[in-house]
């Protein structure tokens, strides 16, 4: 008798720790739980300021690979990126269209948004030229092929 008082005693004493042991996971599981939350909720906090400081977003274009000066535009080698409103001006390039047969006036790189101040539409062949320029300097870097504006003062 005294020994199934003893086997009693040790199990309600090892149930009663084992439901400690259970309650305890489960109170560091719902901590773990809340303050994920609480860190997925301050990461929606800021995305919302975000989209409250800067607006909605426009698509705008950029190139894909590196285009040199005098390439002619060409609407292959766009890729579309998103800017917030508040940083567009009317000079960013918001339709294709709008650069049919324009040449790029200087390199662009990818990531650059396009803007109408990067083209021009004439196409100048070798007897378009108004001037015979000789400079002496050149920058560093120049290549044949290169196109570079030379301005009076």
């Amino acid at each position: 008798m005294l020994k199934k008082l003893n086997i009693r005693i040790i199990a309600i004493i090892g149930g009663g720790v084992i439901i400690l042991v259970i309650i305890l996971l489960l109170i560091f599981t719902i901590r773990g739980k809340n303050s994920k939350m609480e860190e997925l909720q301050t990461q929606v906090d800021d995305l919302s300021w975000q989209v409250d400081t800067y607006g909605d977003v426009v698509e705008v274009y950029t190139v894909i690979t590196s285009k040199k000066s005098g390439e002619v535009f060409d609407k292959s080698d766009i890729d579309t990126m998103v800017l917030p409103t508040s940083q567009i001006s009317d000079q960013f390039v918001t339709n294709l269209e709008e650069l049919k047969n324009c040449i790029y006036k200087i390199d662009v790189e990818p990531g650059v948004p396009l803007t109408k101040g990067l083209f021009f539409r004439e196409v100048l062949t070798q007897t378009d030229r108004y001037a015979d320029v000789v400079a002496d300097l050149f920058p560093v870097g120049a290549k044949v092929g290169d196109y570079y504006d030379y301005y009076r003062k």
